[in-house]
């Protein structure tokens, strides 16, 4: 969609990635994804959670929703979240709206204590040179932290998500704009810990599947390398069995699955357009073969990137400091 983005052509695309939101897909192939309980939002929880994410962004700091005096609304709110993990057997579910997850919203000390407990067990069974540290083969352990701060138990700490995330602020304040067409609710997932090896994105244009792609493209995985094969014939198999017809109407889409052991398994759909990620390939230099104008290709990193991104490489180091102090 080209141009600026009117009112008009927000509300057009609202409506678009509407389809893609969980409660809309979740029936149509419960079976083959993670259980799901939704949550109802009403308009006066949505601008409650509005005021209070406005609050704690001018705060620049995140902001715990057990230290702040909470209306009853959100209280109740809570309570209802509280009521729903129970229908999990461990009560640990993975939080985020039916439109997006609240991933930008972790706090950052959360994922400090899930590394330093990830990284002293990596530490006593591999040799780690602190002083020259390979800071990429320890990459993926950052992403292993980062998905355990998205687990939630209890209410409160799924308010602490959902109160500090300017994805959940932006939906909402769509939602409100344009209730009709992108009405939202909270999906509580089933908690599943998965190898973020494990994790592809793939890519259907017009009913048929044209490209996976290694879901972390910055990590290198041998393993999963080794294994390319086997696991893309996996996908396919298991997406033209099991998905394919039953997501017929919708006509193109990216879906990210996850091979568990001898089985797949769908995370969640998004929109076939430039505002999805596409891993390791690039809308612009690729478009054709996501298109289907060129034939399949399941792309992985083969080697390790020469370089980490800065913040991933000072986290690492941080908590190798940290666990030998």
């Amino acid at each position: 969609m080209e141009g600026p983005l009117t009112p008009e052509k927000l509300a057009s695309l609202l409506e678009y990635w509407y389809a893609f939101n969980v409660d809309r897909w979740y029936d149509n192939i419960k079976e083959y994804t993670f259980t799901t309980v939704f949550v109802s939002i009403n308009k006066q929880e949505a601008e409650e959670l509005i005021r209070l994410l406005e609050q704690n962004a001018s705060s620049m700091q995140p902001t715990l929703f057990a230290n702040i005096h909470a209306s009853a609304t959100l209280l109740n709110l809570a309570s209802n979240i509280d009521e729903a993990l129970e229908k999990f057997p461990n009560h640990k579910a993975l939080i985020r709206l039916s439109s997006r997850s609240p991933k930008d919203a972790i706090l950052g000390t959360v994922i400090d204590d899930h590394l330093d407990v990830l990284m002293r067990s990596y530490c006593a069974t591999h040799t780690v040179d602190r002083k020259y540290v390979d800071t990429s083969e320890l990459h993926p352990l950052l992403y292993i932290a980062a998905a355990k701060a998205m687990e939630v138990t209890n209410g409160q700490s799924a308010m602490d998500l959902l109160t500090n995330s300017f994805r959940v602020m932006e939906d909402l304040k769509n939602y409100l704009a344009h209730p009709s067409i992108f009405p939202l609710c909270i999906a509580l997932r089933e908690w599943v810990d998965i190898d973020p090896a494990m994790e592809f994105r793939c890519f259907v244009y017009e009913h048929n599947m044209t490209a996976i792609s290694q879901y972390f493209h910055d990590c290198y995985f041998p393993d999963m390398v080794a294994r390319k094969s086997v696991i893309s014939d996996q996908i396919q198999t298991f997406w033209r069995a099991h998905i394919k017809h039953r997501l017929a109407y919708l006509v193109s889409y990216v879906i990210d699955v996850a091979v568990l052991h001898d089985h797949v398994r769908v995370i969640e759909l998004n929109p076939f357009d430039s505002y999805t990620g596409t891993g390791l390939f690039s809308w612009v230099y690729h478009g054709d073969l996501l298109r289907g104008k060129k034939p399949f290709c399941f792309r992985t990193l083969d080697e390790p990137l020469p370089h980490i991104n800065v913040w991933a490489q000072s986290k690492i180091r941080k908590s190798l400091q940290r666990i030998t102090h």
